[in-house]
């Protein structure tokens, strides 16, 4: 039997996502140590949206819906409906990842708690996982509280870091806002000092006019573009002293990290 094993990499998953293994091919097994997943409901099922498509078991089938959560699986390519059936199951994180809360509201004018770092350790620019993005941060603080983050999107702070207004150039700023919070969120594990959060930029969706000017054309027909996204947070520098800092770029290459999601002109 072909063994494979799913690193827990930062990923893209393609837009035509693939499958990690045929269908029905019991020579073929998949192992996840962890995953990070979105439930959703595909054919009246519950199921997972895993790095490799679709999965369900009995244990995913108990889960909330529209929440996120790291889970471990292996897959021997057995199919139903399009997804596939988990034939081994080791773990499932105690509750949902926390997940952040998007307004479009202007930003707190109230002083954001400096993070030692912000990174975006997964996301998916369609689609597939709900619009849900994968989150770490950081932070040196004596608050016995959480410390979580809110996403803004202020139309009125479209302002990108070398002072371009960006509001028709396809790129979006995200402002994330930390503050504490009196709910103790186990969930919210620190691994070698990162916590883990979930970014819903769902309504990112409808509130966001992209320019389809320059616009490909997809298999369906319809227009379709990539927004870049940024995400604008308060850094914590080793002097004690604080600066405004990017996640993201707006050129990507070897030593930058570009994140997007991919809009679908309505018909």
């Amino acid at each position: 039997m072909k063994r494979y094993k799913l690193l827990p990499v930062c990923i893209i998953i393609t837009l035509l996502l693939p499958s990690c293994i045929d269908a029905n091919d019991s020579n073929i097994s998949i192992v996840s140590d962890k995953d990070f997943v979105y439930i959703t409901s595909l054919n009246n099922v519950l199921c997972a949206t895993t790095s490799c498509g679709y999965v369900t078991c009995p244990q995913i089938k108990e889960l909330k819906l529209n929440e996120c959560y790291f889970i471990s699986y292996q897959l021997d390519g057995k199919k139903e409906n399009n997804i596939y059936l988990a034939n081994e199951f080791a773990n499932i994180s105690e509750g949902p990842i926390p997940q952040g809360a998007f307004s479009i509201d202007k930003v707190p004018t109230q002083a954001s708690w400096p993070v030692k770092d912000l990174k975006i350790s997964q996301f998916v620019p369609t689609k597939y996982k709900g619009d849900r993005w994968l989150l770490s941060y950081s932070f040196s603080s004596n608050s016995k509280k959480e410390i979580i983050p809110s996403f803004y999107y202020d139309s009125s702070k479209q302002i990108d870091k070398d002072g371009r207004n960006i509001m028709k150039d396809n790129k979006i700023v995200i402002d994330v806002h930390f503050k504490e919070s009196n709910l103790n969120i186990k969930t919210n594990e620190r691994i070698n000092g990162q916590y883990s959060v979930v970014a819903d930029l769902e309504r990112l969706r409808e509130i966001y006019s992209a320019d389809y000017d320059r616009a490909s054309t997809g298999d369906d027909g319809k227009k379709q573009i990539p927004v870049l996204i940024q995400f604008r947070f308060y850094k914590d520098l080793t002097d004690g002293k604080t600066e405004v800092s990017y996640a993201g770029t707006w050129d990507a290459g070897l030593n930058n990290k570009a994140y997007y999601m991919v809009f679908i002109q309505k018909s």
